[in-house]
């Protein structure tokens, strides 16, 4: 006995409709930002204090974005294990037109110095255009890594960022010194 077609076409328009969304998930879960551009020395001209004898981390953050829970999760994971090995800041954007507590008081992370970015002057002179975007610098002001610490958008777990981040504060040259970023922009309210 052979299926009814209205079955046949009622299965096959399931299965395409699952399998777009599965599609459409993947893709935005891959899909990176902006990635920053950011000069290959710190900023003379930026208020951020940089580590005289270790390297300084940077992450950009929108308070807001979904996604910068998991790059909190990483920057939690790489300052517990690097320690004293590595300076830590959350540099933590408020767009223009933003409330004046669109920033929380606990971002989620408590391993690293918390600065707040009004207009976001810093991102801009970091070149920072996404929440999550990370850049590490050596003591004497060199660009060591530029990226994201996350695999994909959302998602905690071992990643090429992570293991660059963590040879910057071995000492070591990093296999990648960039990786893509996920997250949302840093300039929208």
């Amino acid at each position: 006995m052979r299926p009814a077609p209205r079955l046949v076409a009622a299965i096959a328009l399931w299965v395409c409709a699952v399998g777009g969304g599965l599609v459409a998930i993947a893709s935005y879960e891959l899909r990176s930002g902006r990635a920053a551009e950011p000069r290959d020395r710190w900023p003379e001209d930026s208020s951020l204090s940089r580590s005289p004898d270790r390297p300084t981390l940077l992450l950009f953050a929108h308070p807001h974005c979904p996604c910068t829970r998991a790059s909190f999760a990483e920057l939690e994971w790489i300052a517990s294990r690097a320690q004293d090995r590595l300076e830590c800041w959350v540099v933590a954007v408020q767009p223009a037109g933003a409330p004046a507590d669109w920033i929380p008081e606990n971002l989620g992370t408590s391993l690293a110095k918390v600065r707040a970015d009004a207009d976001g002057v810093e991102a801009a002179r970091f070149d920072a255009h996404t929440s999550g975007q990370t850049l590490v610098y050596a003591p004497d002001g060199r660009l060591l890594f530029r990226g994201g610490i996350t695999g994909s958008r959302g998602h905690v777990g071992e990643n090429a960022g992570r293991d660059a981040v963590m040879a910057c504060a071995r000492g070591e040259r990093p296999a990648l010194d960039s990786t893509p970023v996920f997250g949302c922009s840093l300039a929208t309210p």
